[in-house]
């Protein structure tokens, strides 16, 4: 994951992380190469998990999500109505 992150914040395009369970050491990302200004975190509450994500592709303004469920417990049919958003949007 860490080169597909270095590209997308090396070509300016940001990166939104959605609930992840930890902060991330933000050291290692600069170690890797990948630009800070670029990173977005949302510390989601897990019962707008979906709609957050929802938002995010919806604004069409980064590259690449990566959301955490957690113990929120998606469904089947939640997961496959955010991929067909995310399908829908373009991201």
């Amino acid at each position: 994951m860490l080169p597909t992150l270095r590209h997308m914040s090396r070509e300016g395009r940001n990166i939104v992380f959605i609930a992840p369970p930890y902060i991330p050491f933000a050291r290692a990302l600069e170690a890797s190469d990948i630009r800070l200004d670029r990173l977005l975190i949302i510390d989601a509450a897990k019962s707008n998990l979906t709609w957050v994500v929802e938002q995010v592709i919806k604004s069409n303004a980064c590259g690449m999500l990566l959301a955490w469920e957690g113990s929120c417990g998606l469904n089947y049919t939640q997961l496959r109505r955010l991929q067909l958003f995310a399908d829908a949007n373009s991201i």
